[in-house]
């Protein structure tokens, strides 16, 4: 992989929050961990991977798209259904996870529960929107630069 500015400005940051991720589904990738989807431990011969519910740019931007609450581990079966790359995603299955991380997002940002929005995506920047009008955006875009 070819190192560029951008991922070495967030390297740290996304460093933290997948170590948090990992921690949150059972310590491991391998062995110990499970998949937050399905429930699936991982194993040495399909380890669990990080994956982000809104992608890294198009929806959400750092430092919100690596947090762990928008973060979680799936075993590869699971990614797929929720990646779009090769368009086999499932949007039903999409849509659930990205609830489930907009669940997490309101209580760890501690967001009021009432939103409003039948989508998860106009959810996740409606919680963008708030952060940035608080000023706690700015906060955190500045400790997660910070090493």
């Amino acid at each position: 992989m070819k190192w560029n500015s951008r991922m070495s400005r967030w390297y740290y940051h996304r460093k933290r929050c997948r170590e948090l991720v990992i921690e949150r589904a059972g310590g491991d990738v391998y062995e110990n961990g499970h998949c937050e989807a399905c429930h699936e431990p991982g194993s040495r011969w399909q380890p669990l991977a990080w994956c982000h519910a809104f992608g890294r740019r198009n929806i959400l931007a750092e430092p919100l798209a690596s947090l762990p609450c928008f973060t979680m581990l799936l075993c590869t079966p699971c990614h797929d259904r929720l990646d779009d790359r090769d368009g086999r995603h499932d949007v039903n299955f999409r849509e659930r996870l990205r609830w489930d991380a907009i669940g997490r997002a309101k209580f760890e940002l501690h967001i009021g529960d009432d939103m409003g929005l039948f989508d998860a995506t106009g959810a996740a920047r409606l919680i963008e929107r708030i952060l940035r009008q608080t000023g706690e955006l700015d906060r955190m875009k500045e400790e997660a630069l910070t090493r």
